[in-house]
């Protein structure tokens, strides 16, 4: 799996607002959330309200802020069939709890079905072959919009 198989163009947002952890978690479930919708996900209950509830349960078991300037929120869905992500730029940066104590500036949002581990363990890996390129993060603040961000994404992926 590659990274922009999780993240697609209309999961970008270049300008994620909130000033705090919990707020910027708020504004990530809504953009969840509205991912589910546009891959035709609606069921009952799982909503913005329901996905903040297991990213902030997720960190409560530990970060997800994994250094760099980079956090990984995410939780499981059941019933989910596939993975979905989101990928999105704080405007102002965040305190995560990182390891290297650096704000978070870069966030990607990950559902993956409760169902299955492999799943899940494959959406984590995408992200991190993604972010291991040395200049992902740094290319990514740069880019003036989310449609230049997606520009990086591919531009990225294309080399060895």
């Amino acid at each position: 799996m590659r990274f922009s198989q999780l993240v697609d163009e209309s999961r970008i947002r270049s300008d994620l607002p909130g000033a705090d952890k919990r707020s910027v978690l708020v504004h990530l479930a809504v953009c969840l959330s509205e991912a589910l919708v546009a891959i035709g996900f609606e069921k009952p209950g799982v909503d913005a309200t329901e996905i903040l509830r297991l990213l902030l349960e997720r960190e409560a078991i530990g970060a997800t802020g994994i250094g760099g300037g980079i956090a990984v929120p995410h939780g499981r869905v059941i019933g989910l069939e596939r993975s979905i992500g989101v990928l999105c730029r704080s405007v102002a940066g965040v305190a995560f709890g990182s390891p290297d104590n650096l704000p978070v500036r870069l966030l990607v949002g990950l559902l993956t079905p409760y169902e299955d581990n492999a799943a899940h363990l494959e959406a984590l890996s995408a992200v991190s072959r993604f972010f291991v390129r040395g200049t992902a993060c740094g290319d990514l603040l740069a880019a003036p919009d989310s449609r230049a961000m997606v520009q990086v994404i591919f531009s990225l992926e294309r080399q060895p």
